[in-house]
């Protein structure tokens, strides 16, 4: 278990994160943080939320995401992790203080070793083809970003989890949105202290990962044909993972909620998690990643495990497999 404790929150100008970055590829001589330890993700990140393009069902968009989407996006450099997170209907009932909220159908969680390292999200010409992509799926993509120290990993099992996850009913993806009126600093300390707590409020959990976001800026990501700007804007994301979904459930009723609505007008929104797949993992690529999930299931099937060499993948892809 790892247990993160309260201290004062960096907080920079909105998204001097991602737009200085960039600058950063070209500085000789950088040399990056350390990774965290394999298997488990970094301590700096962006999220994003999707929303679908209306005329496509679930199934088409989950398809096109993972598959294709995503499988161009794991040739960006500098990601340590990237995950796909493909999200039910939110919980009816269970969110407080919902608000009129734009529909959220993913979460994308990408983690990277350093700032240095974020230089790829920002210059990359895949970025460019990713931004031009997105219209073909989504209606709408909101990006957001947080500082070394912001992402953290509370509760954590071992040994790490598969790249493949489709038994998620345990698994809830949670966001949170501060009052009007109140400011970043305030919201900030507040729901990192009701994180510090979540541990040991909610012993049963396998897996607990919060997400306290930075400013947020709609212009810092544009992609063509597609809306950045959410009818409510999150200012931090939580997920939670127990055995059965009574055991998370139980630590947003009991410890989440409670928490952080002690502040009145603070939004939590909760959202089952259908699916989860790991496309880069230790900063390389995974072969669903690399060959999509059809693929990467027939080769499990047919025990094809040359298809994962080395030498196969460089052949493809002009990289290796992890």
């Amino acid at each position: 278990m790892i247990n993160a404790t309260t201290r004062p929150r960096a907080v920079l100008s909105p998204w001097r994160w991602l737009l200085a970055v960039a600058t950063l590829a070209a500085s000789p001589g950088v040399v990056a943080e350390g990774c965290p330890a394999a298997g488990f993700p970094g301590d700096i990140a962006t999220i994003a939320l999707i929303e679908k393009k209306p005329a496509l069902d679930r199934a088409d968009f989950r398809d096109y995401w993972r598959d294709i989407h995503g499988v161009l996006a794991v040739r960006i450099p500098g990601f340590w992790t990237y995950t796909q997170y493909h999200l039910r209907d939110e919980i009816p009932g269970l969110s407080a203080n919902p608000k009129a909220a734009t529909p959220i159908h993913g979460l994308a969680e990408v983690t990277y070793c350093s700032e240095q390292a974020m230089a790829g999200l920002a210059s990359s010409a895949v970025t460019d083809l990713i931004k031009a992509d997105e219209q073909n799926a989504f209606a709408g993509t909101y990006l957001h970003g947080t500082v070394r120290g912001d992402s953290v990993t509370l509760v954590a099992e071992s040994p790490a989890r598969a790249p493949l996850d489709t038994d998620t009913e345990g698994t809830l993806i949670v966001l949170v949105a501060r009052p009007a009126g109140e400011s970043a600093a305030s919201f900030g300390a507040r729901f990192e202290a009701a994180m510090a707590a979540l541990p040991a409020a909610c012993p049963t959990l396998l897996w607990a990962r919060r997400h306290l976001f930075q400013p947020y800026q709609a212009d810092a990501w544009q992609a063509p044909n597609v809306n950045h700007d959410p009818l409510v804007i999150h200012d931090a994301a939580l997920e939670l993972r127990g055995s059965r979904r009574a055991q998370a459930l139980g630590c947003v009723v009991d410890a989440v909620i409670p928490a952080l609505t002690a502040r009145p007008g603070t939004s939590v929104n909760v959202y089952p998690v259908a699916g989860r797949y790991q496309m880069v993992r230790d900063g390389r690529p995974t072969l669903l990643g690399l060959r999509g999930l059809p693929a990467y299931r027939l080769i499990e099937r047919l025990g094809a495990d040359n298809q994962a060499s080395p030498a196969v993948l460089r052949t493809l892809y002009g990289t290796g497999h992890e």
